[in-house]
């Protein structure tokens, strides 16, 4: 379908004849969708899984020196030596997992079509150690800012739970 407007709805009744590509990259199953000006997206019914998840693991930068923060080329960690403030693209990071996962079940199974456009998540920072973390931030595409307390004693308890939820 080609100029569909924002809320369209429809009833997928079959999916043999298309392609999980494109704007129906989420079309896997019969059903109904609505189109979100992106994607079409499945609505929900009955006991389904949650729009919710845990940000995959990463370990977040917390000394200027950390090697992913002074490598240039590394744009998903910074850190402004002027303001203290780290930068995290929580997106680019959660993107890069689960796009090249370290094995999979079989040699044509893809968790790509489950990465969305990083404007298409609500983030939060649901926990972190206030011992460590100030000035926590994260915006609508996923970018991540903090700061680390002088003399912070980093701690294997030293961490934050992040949850992406899908809008």
């Amino acid at each position: 379908m080609k100029n569909v407007e924002k809320s369209t709805m429809v009833y997928v009744n079959n999916i043999s004849t298309g392609s999980q590509t494109g704007t129906a990259i989420n079309i896997n199953a019969e059903g109904f969708y609505y189109f979100d000006e992106l994607v079409w997206v499945k609505l929900s019914s009955g006991n389904t899984n949650p729009n919710f998840f845990y940000m995959p693991s990463i370990v977040l930068p917390t000394v200027p020196s950390d090697s992913r923060v002074i490598d240039t080329t590394n744009e998903s960690y910074t850190f402004d030596k002027d303001t203290s403030v780290y930068t995290v693209k929580l997106h680019d990071l959660y993107e890069a997992q689960f796009t090249t996962p370290v094995i999979a079940s079989s040699a044509t199974a893809s968790l790509s079509q489950i990465v969305l456009k990083a404007n298409n998540y609500d983030y939060f920072v649901t926990y972190a150690d206030n011992t460590v973390f100030t000035d926590i931030k994260v915006d609508d595409n996923g970018i991540h800012t903090y700061k680390v307390t002088s003399n912070a004693i980093i701690r294997n308890g030293s961490f934050m739970n992040i949850v992406l939820k899908v809008r």
